[in-house]
């Protein structure tokens, strides 16, 4: 049986998402994982570049800049979306409600984004067709470990701090790859 993405740790450090930003670092990636509706038989793909930036540097260092997308897609669920990452000045986010990269001492630094979605998700006998998205990734580098996303999709109306997603999938990949590269730190311009 596969084992389920192990986000208990990672979902109590998002706690930090709610409250502040993270740090800057970039995630790419594309591959595919298990389907939500049918894991053993169908996937789910993916694709994305996910960037945080601090464009205005302060003592804090923390990322005010976002910008990106995913495209994802499960077609045994009938999810078929693309996704554009808000830069914190769209409403329903602000900068400290986007995210970034954060740390644990488990899982190593892993990436939280959040926007606005276009395309279909099928829920309640309806067809939801734009809303708002969060998702995880990790790039899994310790022993035993593997690369991880998870997906969910929010009606526009929701409140992602609350609301229940109208559909959600989290897993190791099965193929492909995420990547993160961490930002370089920008020395100081000299005074002249």
């Amino acid at each position: 049986m596969k084992r389920k993405f192990l986000w208990m740790v990672v979902a109590a450090s998002a706690l930090v998402f709610i409250a502040c930003s993270g740090l800057p670092g970039k995630f790419i990636g594309k591959g595919w994982l298990p389907s939500m509706d049918d894991p053993e038989g169908s996937i789910a793909t993916f694709h994305f570049v996910l960037n945080a930036q601090d464009k205005e540097p302060d003592e804090e260092g923390f990322a005010d800049t976002f910008s990106g997308w995913i495209r994802y897609a499960d077609e045994a669920a009938g999810v078929d979306v693309y996704g554009k990452v808000a830069d914190g000045r769209e409403e329903g986010f602000s900068e400290d409600e986007i995210g970034g990269v954060y740390y644990d001492d488990v899982y190593g630094d892993y990436g939280a984004f959040g926007g606005f979605w276009t395309g279909q998700v099928p829920f309640d006998d309806d067809l939801v067709t734009e809303g708002i998205f969060v998702v995880r990734v990790k790039d899994v580098t310790v022993e035993g470990g593997g690369d991880g996303i998870r997906i969910e999709l929010f009606d526009l109306e929701a409140d992602i701090f609350s609301d229940t997603p109208i559909y959600s999938n989290e897993d190791y990949i099965d193929g492909g790859d995420i990547r993160y590269r961490a930002v370089k730190e920008k020395k100081p311009k000299k005074e002249k």
